[in-house]
């Protein structure tokens, strides 16, 4: 059966709630996704907030994930890597399995603070149910797809030619268990991965590992004057181009007009002045020195060392056959020789930092540049952080032009300012939307970029009116660096992208900043999403006994706001910043708060609330029950007075969530002892249910 390809986002809060007990989940709302192109089977885009944080050890995490996940007993995800970022969060990257194959795209991260889970979110491909029959060997996997290629060379001879392991992949037609093959060949140059069923050993899929900047088209400026640049001094009169000062090093060869990187050369100069300008060699140390500049601004701003944050090498290659063309190719760079009469070496800046962008985004989100509207976005983060980057360490050259220093005419190949003058689109599905060129399509979220830091009005082609107050450069870096590194996932669409800014603004400037409603207002801008309504999401906290004639504390995370407004539902309100409420009748009450603060910003939430009465007041007259040592420390004993017996027992903390549960089917005795050693100190509430339906509530303090 064909499945619709648009994610679904889902939302999905983990809050207390002191009386229902059974289940401290709820859904908070469900995203109507945009329109999509794609066609392919896809999976559940879910983002799990923690009202409150949870302490889980790293090593049960993958449990974690599995519990609140509710996947079946073959899905499991394994560790792939963890990293730091600079506001004190440690974000695991875990790599979904089924019956121990990885599945493709399948990635869920987990954000930590200290030692308590925050949040969540990944791709779930949870309806999988497979069990294949393996007819192909992995060497046969790898001759078949090397068969899809005509080649000239191959990146492997036969000795180390890496054999592929099966994945599962999700495709048009349903889930197909493959082998992922690295088809890498050099002459001419090609690396993609293709996947190849394990029984019929058809090609059932591929994903291009090369991120292109097309020429004409994509092109920068050539040269950037005198700079100091870091090499590597092999004698006191031979130098070349290799930085060990930076990571596991940065190396500039020459490829000389070859294809084989095996075969490239060093640049290498005898005093150190490197000022020759045969066959435009000084095009070499424009590449050199902006990966180095760009190593150290993404170290410096966002804690990201090199592409895959450990210090990775960085090799770049001169003078590829690739005529007009600069690209990554999944694990280096290569700038091609040029048209001299249309073009100049295509090693400015902002071409450097756009390729060595593709490094980062890729080795970070793993893109299933299958999908067309990834490929969009893949691009057009490449071009925004070139102009970050840019603007940063040559201010003099940046600007929202996209290929006007390197043509010779000075014709730029992409306006961030205005796409439609260059015939592109700068509405999401609007005029000039592409259904083929993800190249294209990276226009509108360029468009957006432009307006979050310039600022801007208009009409755009859905007919919205939208007005867009600027921020910051660095702001902006600073929230979109974050959604790519913390939140984004293979198949990251407009929509999804969205959400992850959003989240990404309030992690970092908190809910209604100035920085939140502007992203918002550019997005809506482009066609993605709605302008920002003036409101934001805020977390209600509920403590006390919620039963009748019992005071419950309401309190939430709105410190900053200057004013409150509460409403119980039933029909009392309060305007203190965390008041205390008596609720005189059982039932179900939505309690309303609407926080305002000094921009004018006013955030809106609901929380659900049981409250519940005394029930069978005859059978309650006689019997109770008796609670002792309170305080304890390890051991607590519980007696029930009185006819009836006890059924169920439950102790949970204060973060409603429940550490103790006992059920009764046949009672020896009506003194219950409970073992909380285990347990954090602390106030904790202990809930008794009798046979006649009857419950009991008690608090209960535990001292370590």
């Amino acid at each position: 059966m064909q499945k619709s390809s648009t994610l679904i986002a889902l939302f999905i809060l983990l809050t207390i709630n002191l009386v229902a007990y059974n289940s401290n989940h709820r859904v908070l709302q469900s995203i109507n996704p945009l329109p999509s192109q794609e066609n392919q089977t896809t999976p559940t885009q879910k983002i799990i907030h923690l009202q409150h944080p949870v302490q889980v050890d790293f090593e049960k995490i993958n449990q974690w994930l599995r519990s609140e996940l509710a996947v079946n007993r073959h899905t499991d995800f394994v560790h792939l890597r963890s990293y730091p970022d600079k506001i004190g969060y440690v974000h695991h990257r875990y790599r979904q399995t089924y019956k121990g194959m990885p599945v493709e795209n399948g990635v869920f991260i987990v954000h930590v603070k200290g030692d308590e889970i925050v949040s969540a979110n990944g791709e779930l491909y949870s309806d999988i149910d497979l069990s294949p029959s393996v007819s192909i060997s992995a060497a046969e996997a790898m001759d078949i797809g090397k068969s899809t290629i005509h080649v000239h060379k191959w990146a492997w001879d036969e000795s180390n030619t890496p054999l592929p392991i099966i994945h599962i992949l999700a495709t048009d037609g349903g889930y197909r268990c493959a082998y992922k093959a690295d088809i890498y060949a050099i002459e001419p140059l090609s690396r993609k991965w293709t996947f190849i069923d394990v029984e019929s050993g058809e090609v059932v899929g591929e994903r291009n590992q090369i991120n292109h900047v097309t020429v004409p088209g994509e092109a920068h400026c050539y040269h950037h004057g005198v700079q100091t640049i870091m090499v590597d001094s092999l004698s006191p009169m031979e130098f070349v181009l290799r930085d060990y000062s930076r990571g596991d090093g940065i190396i500039t060869r020459d490829l000389e007009g070859g294809s084989d990187f095996d075969l490239a050369v060093d640049f290498v100069d005898d005093d150190n002045r490197w000022d020759t300008t045969t066959n435009n060699d000084n095009a070499a140390l424009d590449v050199h020195w902006g990966i180095g500049q760009m190593y150290d601004f993404m170290l410096s701003t966002y804690g990201w060392e090199s592409f895959d944050n450990q210090g990775a090498t960085v090799n770049s290659y001169l003078n590829h056959p690739i005529n007009n063309n600069a690209l990554w190719d999944g694990s280096q760079m290569f700038f091609g020789t040029v048209n001299q009469d249309i073009l100049k070496p295509l090693t400015a800046l902002e071409v450097v930092a756009h390729e060595f962008m593709h490094a980062y985004s890729t080795s970070i989100v793993e893109w299933n540049s299958s999908l067309l509207e990834v490929r969009a976005l893949n691009e057009s983060l490449s071009d925004i952080f070139a102009v970050i980057v840019e603007s940063h360490v040559s201010p003099s050259t940046a600007n929202y032009l996209i290929g006007d220093q390197v043509t010779i005419s000075g014709d730029a190949f992409r306006s961030m300012e205005d796409p439609k003058s260059l015939l592109a689109p700068d509405t999401y599905l609007g005029e000039f939307w592409s259904t083929t060129i993800g190249h294209t399509n990276a226009n509108v979220f360029n468009y957006f970029f432009y307006l979050l830091t310039q600022g801007g009005n208009g009409t755009n082609d859905l007919g919205d009116t939208y007005n867009v107050e600027s921020i910051s450069l660095e702001d902006a870096g600073q929230i979109l660096f974050r959604a790519m590194s913390v939140y984004m996932t293979p198949s990251t669409h407009f929509e999804d992208i969205r959400d992850f800014a959003i989240q990404s603004c309030i992690d970092l400037y908190g809910p209604c900043s100035d920085q939140e409603i502007s992203l918002t207002n550019a997005l809506y801008a482009i066609g993605v999403g709605g302008k920002h309504n003036g409101s934001s999401i805020t977390q209600i906290e509920v403590v006390g006994d919620t039963i009748v004639d019992s005071e419950v504390l309401f309190s939430a995370n709105t410190s900053s706001a200057i004013s409150w407004d509460w409403d119980f539902g039933d029909s009392t309100t309060s305007n203190a910043e965390s008041p205390t409420h008596i609720y005189e009748d059982p039932g179900t009450y939505e309690v309303t708060l609407s926080a305002a603060y000094a921009n004018g910003c006013v955030t809106t939430s609901t929380f659900i609330l049981t409250i519940t009465g005394v029930t069978n007041t005859s059978e309650t007259d006689k019997n109770s029950i008796s609670v002792y040592p309170n305080p304890a420390r390890q051991n607590i004993s519980i007696e029930l007075r009185g006819e009836q017996k006890i059924k169920n027992i439950r102790v949970i903390n204060s973060l409603g969530q429940v550490v103790n549960i006992a059920s009764y089917d046949k009672l020896i005795s009506n003194t219950h002892v409970i073992n909380l050693e285990s347990k954090h100190s602390g106030v904790h509430f202990l809930e008794v249910e009798i046979e006649d339906g009857t419950f009991f509530y008690s608090k209960l303090y535990l001292q370590k």
